[in-house]
């Protein structure tokens, strides 16, 4: 499997590895948004860092972040971090989460420990991003 989900006292840590398809990445956002715990989730982490390979197109994640991430209508509350080291990818999620960022908070961090960082400033209103 090229995921792994944790699930935290708050929030999912997603684990991306391997060769991640775009398919296999719907698949774990509604593994996360149909479990009974999503609507109390304060954060979702989505670690990409271990991917060594992917088929994700601006198509293929504009689908995902419209159609899998509706979800977050019924909790605006779970602002979402990617973890990414790539310029491509990072581009193709910003990109892609254009037209829900109004319906979520998104960002992108080089490290986990920086996405940690952010939630708890956003939890206390002095995150700035």
């Amino acid at each position: 499997m090229s995921y792994e989900i944790t699930w935290e006292s708050r929030g999912v840590f997603k684990k991306l590895s391997g060769y991640v398809s775009a398919d296999e990445y719907g698949q774990s956002v509604d593994v996360v948004q149909t479990d009974a715990r999503f609507d109390e989730l304060r954060y979702i982490i989505v670690d990409a860092t271990g991917i060594t390979g992917d088929d994700f197109t601006g198509e293929k994640l504009d689908e995902i972040a419209c159609l899998k991430h509706v979800a977050h209508r019924s909790n605006t509350q779970c602002p979402v971090a990617y973890i990414v080291t790539s310029g491509r990818l990072a581009r193709m999620i910003m990109q892609a989460t254009l037209s829900i960022r109004k319906l979520m908070t998104i960002a992108i961090f080089p490290s986990v420990e920086d996405a940690r960082h952010w939630f708890l400033a956003l939890r206390h209103g002095t995150a700035h991003r």
